[in-house]
């Protein structure tokens, strides 16, 4: 009898053992998505500002990292803001410190075909334009 005991606590222990490593698998996964660029808002209404604490570029777009309240995002040091068009792609995106816009970037989508660009200004400089690379 003890062996079937000794058995079916050793079973438990390993099925125990499984789900306490899945449990800590996904925490690791959902923790490594917390700060990542790129993480668009849900429902984007075109024209309204949208903020972040980090933001990354792809194809030499500006995208915001995880969307943060206007109100958690002025507190700190620095901080981003992007504004999206009708066709929910990025349109002005702006940088902070203190409050203050230190560089921003506007986004032209020529309708003639000829190739997207943005204009990048940082304070008290000429903008400057940028092709934007394909996606």
């Amino acid at each position: 009898m003890s062996g079937n005991l000794d058995t079916k606590y050793i079973l438990l222990g390993t099925r125990s053992r499984r789900l306490l490593l899945g449990c800590l698998l996904a925490l690791v996964g959902w923790m490594l998505t917390l700060e990542t660029g790129g993480a668009r808002p849900e429902r984007i209404v075109p024209g309204d500002a949208y903020f972040s604490q980090t933001y990354t570029v792809r194809a030499g777009v500006s995208e915001l990292g995880v969307q943060r309240n206007y109100e958690e995002v002025y507190m700190l040091y620095t901080y981003y803001e992007g504004v999206y068009d009708a066709k929910l792609r990025m349109e002005r995106f702006r940088a902070f410190e203190r409050g203050q816009v230190i560089w921003e970037e506007r986004y032209f989508y020529p309708p003639d075909g000829s190739p997207p660009y943005k204009e990048r200004t940082v304070a008290g400089q000429t903008p400057k334009r940028i092709l934007l690379g394909t996606p």
